[in-house]
């Protein structure tokens, strides 16, 4: 992190959120700070003293894999002069849904299916080159599905096993995702409580 007068200038009205990073890099226009894989450019509140020029909106945001690659054709981009409006962004899961869509058109290949992205991983993860096979596996750890509490799951016991229904599946693991595969946090994936993954923990062995 380098800081500046410039960039103590361009932050001074904000207070970093908890769990954001500072990522300002002395090279850029102005400071940046990051969340959820997201990194946001922050410049300076008078318009006449922004970098990029005075008609630039304040904050701009971008996936971090896609920081410096000047390619903007699928990124998933935002621009406000609202910080509130900033943190609503980085926060809505249909941001990443998006972000997620169009990390896949951009390295589809030819006669790829369109799947969510933990199939589209799978089935066709060995066919990318190691980075973008690492920036896929970061969007998709970064993904919360928690629900409502509304809408919080049943964990029932039927046929003497102990699960919950999850979108047509009754899931007898909470710490996988449906198909098997991948590893996921069950209160922010399926939406259980802790007291209900607790009753999971050696149940099903």
């Amino acid at each position: 992190m380098t800081i500046t007068p410039f960039f103590t200038q361009c932050v001074a009205d904000l207070s970093k959120p908890d769990g954001w990073d500072d990522v300002s890099y002395g090279n850029d226009a102005c400071p940046s700070w990051s969340y959820k894989g997201w990194h946001v450019f922050i410049d300076h509140p008078d318009p006449k003293q922004r970098e990029v020029g005075e008609e630039a909106k304040r904050f701009f945001v971008e996936r971090t894999a896609d920081v410096g690659s000047g390619d903007y054709e699928f990124a998933t981009t935002f621009e406000c002069d609202s910080f509130s409006e900033v943190v609503a962004f980085v926060n809505d899961e249909e941001n990443l849904h998006l972000a997620a869509r169009n990390l896949m058109a951009r390295l589809s290949q030819e006669g790829w299916e369109k799947l969510s992205l933990d199939e589209w991983l799978f089935e066709y993860g060995d066919q990318l080159d190691q980075h973008d096979r690492e920036t896929a596996s970061e969007l998709l750890r970064e993904f919360d599905y928690a629900p409502a509490p509304s809408s919080r799951k049943s964990v029932y016991v039927t046929d003497g096993v102990l699960g919950f229904d999850h979108d047509g599946f009754f899931i007898t693991d909470p710490f996988t995702s449906e198909c098997g595969r991948f590893d996921v946090d069950p209160l922010a994936y399926y939406g259980l409580t802790a007291e209900q993954v607790e009753q999971f923990k050696g149940e099903n062995d």
